[in-house]
């Protein structure tokens, strides 16, 4: 004998269209990441470029992608007990004209690659001497060596003081000088971290929190982008664990300002997420740092928005089919 569950009565859903609970605001801008055919020697850099800066547009956002390691990734090798491998001179061209071409107007840095030789794999990756051979593979394992992520966040410290405190002091304590002050309105931790090394909510949450500790200091004005799921959703709830204040205390003891998130904005439909993530400033690191002079909120200012493609006529919206 079958039988039948009872039919639920209808639920009912009252909207007071007099109340704003919330308001969505969402910037249009664009993104540019450090594609093979923007560099200073191609026939299409300048055209690029101009294309950029007479777009006029707030929160463009600056991407050096992983599949080309050589220009993304500052340090390529662990450090030894007698060399460091930091180089810049494939990556400064590219963020400095992307910021000339910004004009002063505010800019979101997106150095989304950690070096794959922090993640725990059989083997080391090799990566080819061209600079412009594309390495689909590159991000490979999902453990990092130092599961505290302070490696990771002191990578991402020292390579945000080169463009924004003139410099660093490296591993062995020997200075790098670079000469750049530029200023960033956001800084966004890492791009699809549910892809590529395919980080558990637990893990990149943990590493956003340790991240933001570390570069928090360099500018109090700076605020930061947490998520930017792609839009495979591997994991559903990355987005409910980030929502989660931490445990960890401040320094100060006080309540830690919310942060702006967003989903990956290259979804069919561009879309904003507005949500809050506290500042861990309370983290330990084996590098000095300042203390932070001021909090900062997101609050007041726009969400960024769907990161649109400069017009097809600018020929910068090159991308090579990534495969699945």
């Amino acid at each position: 004998m079958t039988t039948i569950d009872p039919v639920a009565p209808p639920a009912t859903v009252q909207v007071n269209w007099e109340e704003t609970i919330g308001t969505s605001r969402t910037t249009l801008t664009t993104h540019l990441w450090t594609a093979p055919p923007l560099r200073r020697e191609s026939p299409i850099h300048d055209k690029a470029f101009d294309a950029l800066r007479e777009l006029r547009v707030d929160f463009a956002r600056f991407l050096p992608w992983f599949s080309h390691p050589r220009v993304a990734v500052a340090e390529l090798a662990p450090p030894t007990a007698t060399e460091t491998s930091w180089n810049f001179e494939l990556l400064d061209p590219f963020v400095e004209d992307f910021v000339a071409a910004s004009e002063g107007r505010p800019i979101v840095a997106n150095f989304a690659t950690i070096p794959t030789w922090m993640f725990v794999t059989p083997e080391p990756v090799a990566i080819a001497e061209d600079p412009d051979e594309i390495h689909w593979h590159y991000e490979q394992g999902s453990e990092l060596r130092d599961p505290t992520c302070g490696e990771v966040a002191d990578y991402f410290y020292r390579l945000a003081s080169w463009y924004i405190a003139g410099g660093f002091t490296d591993e062995l304590g020997r200075r790098h000088e670079s000469g750049h002050r530029y200023r960033f309105a956001y800084w966004e931790v890492l791009c699809e971290p549910d892809i590529g090394h395919r980080l558990s909510p637990e893990t990149y949450t943990k590493l956003y929190d340790a991240v933001v500790a570390r570069l928090a200091p360099l500018d109090p004005d700076m605020k930061f982008v947490g998520l930017s799921l792609s839009h495979v959703h591997h994991q559903p709830n990355t987005s409910g664990t980030f929502s989660i204040p931490p445990t960890t205390p401040t320094a100060s003891g006080s309540t830690r300002s919310p942060i702006t998130s967003m989903l990956n904005p290259r979804s069919p439909i561009p879309s904003v997420q507005q949500e809050t993530r506290p500042v861990n400033t309370g983290a330990t690191s084996s590098t000095p740092k300042p203390t932070p002079s001021s909090t900062r909120s997101a609050s007041s200012t726009p969400s960024v928005g769907a990161w649109l493609p400069i017009p097809r006529h600018s020929s910068t919206n090159w991308a090579p089919t990534r495969p699945t």
